[in-house]
């Protein structure tokens, strides 16, 4: 991650701090959460500095968003790719995936009133909802 795109507001850093903090509590041996683009030092859309936008206009602005990682089955948790992708998107069913940590992280942050949006590849997305099913069927 780059320094000058790590720019994010108060609430939302915290709301993936606690998130995160409740995943750790319950599944202790999991790895830190890798964090990604967030708003340029100057509230501004990562890349405009550089004239090459790293994501829409309009979007990682004001400190309002940020990319994180998925949790993962290897080592670390890192922004990478955990599943064969077109460039943009899943091609195949995640094979890096850890879908049970990234569902309770999932479900802690839409429980905090301040979060608003999740955005999610497609494939993670149903993986993720077929792995909280699961979970809630469990109890």
């Amino acid at each position: 991650q780059w320094p000058q795109y790590s720019h994010v507001r108060r609430a939302v850093a915290y709301s993936i701090q606690m998130a995160t903090a409740a995943v750790r509590e319950q599944m202790i041996t999991t790895s830190p959460l890798g964090l990604g683009d967030m708003s340029q030092y100057d509230a501004d859309t990562p890349g405009r500095m550089e004239d090459v936008l790293r994501h829409t206009t309009g979007s990682h602005t004001h400190g309002n968003h940020i990319d994180v990682a998925y949790y993962q089955s290897t080592n670390n948790n890192l922004g990478r790719e955990v599943c064969e992708n077109d460039g943009s998107f899943c091609t195949a069913t995640p094979d890096l995936l850890d879908a049970e940590s990234t569902a309770l992280f999932v479900y802690e942050l839409l429980g905090d009133p301040m979060v608003s949006k999740i955005v999610m590849d497609p494939i993670i997305r149903e993986t993720v909802i077929a792995m909280a099913t699961n979970m809630m069927t469990l109890g």
